[in-house]
């Protein structure tokens, strides 16, 4: 099954959005207000104390700075509300954005559905998933046909995701020189500490189980995807033939 590669859809580079903006996070200033904090542990609590703002599944994420700086280009280079995403009101400016998501609060991060996709990456669900040890990662993964724009790819929870939201991941890339944190990080520890200490219980084993069947069959998706591009690539390049001018 051929990919349409002429899609309408730009691919998605997280490095390229913040070329005239500074990202908070970098700075450890809060991704919704003004306050500034001395670490990024530190900026985190305040955002949980002030906002209500909660990292999900805390105890799967394996790139915390990452992810934080990711919500940060929404935000400030995006002009983005992190709970509505692109389904909700277009904005002008970050400080447009900040008092959205305060007065609806919306100081939150969508993590399902769709959302899923676009998270993907800093994200580690192996450890829940239980049939992890018996996939074939050769088996073969068919691919839909991304050039109707009404089409729809359900999920093995039953979620869908809609035709951009899934180019949109296909053709997702982040910097392959990004580092990654260790899961269980000291920075990921003290960050957990503080939730449990405010009551948080860690997600229960049957919503993260769903999560991870969709993430694994997601990436062997874009996997496959990524394998049809480079076949295409070199089969192309197989039949050209440099001019040479006399």
């Amino acid at each position: 099954m051929e990919i349409d590669e002429d899609s309408d859809i730009e691919t998605i580079d997280s490095d390229g959005w913040l070329e005239d903006t500074e990202n908070p996070v970098n700075k450890n200033d809060c991704l919704f207000c003004d306050h500034h904090s001395k670490s990024l542990v530190k900026n985190l609590k305040h955002m949980t104390a002030a906002h209500s703002f909660f990292i999900p599944d805390p105890e799967y994420c394996v790139d915390l700075k990452g992810l934080l700086k990711y919500l940060g280009e929404k935000i400030f280079a995006g002009y983005m509300c992190i709970w509505c995403n692109e389904k909700g009101k277009a904005f002008h400016s970050a400080e447009r954005a900040q008092a959205h998501m305060l007065d609806k609060g919306h100081c939150k991060m969508l993590h399902e559905g769709e959302a899923l996709a676009e998270y993907a990456d800093f994200y580690d669900y192996s450890s829940s998933y239980p049939d992890a040890e018996n996939i074939d990662p050769d088996t073969e993964v068919e691919i839909p046909e991304l050039d109707d724009g009404d089409y729809q790819l359900v999920l093995p929870s039953g979620s869908v995701i809609g035709h951009r939201s899934l180019m949109k991941y296909y053709k997702q890339s982040f910097d392959p020189n990004r580092a990654v944190a260790v899961p269980k990080s000291d920075k990921l520890k003290r960050v957990l500490h503080h939730y449990r200490a405010l009551g948080w219980n860690e997600t229960q084993k049957g919503v993260v189980t769903k999560k991870a069947r969709d993430i694994k069959y997601m990436q062997r998706l874009r996997a496959r995807y990524s394998t049809q591009l480079q076949f295409k690539a070199n089969k192309m390049q197989k039949h050209f033939r440099p001019q040479v001018n006399f």
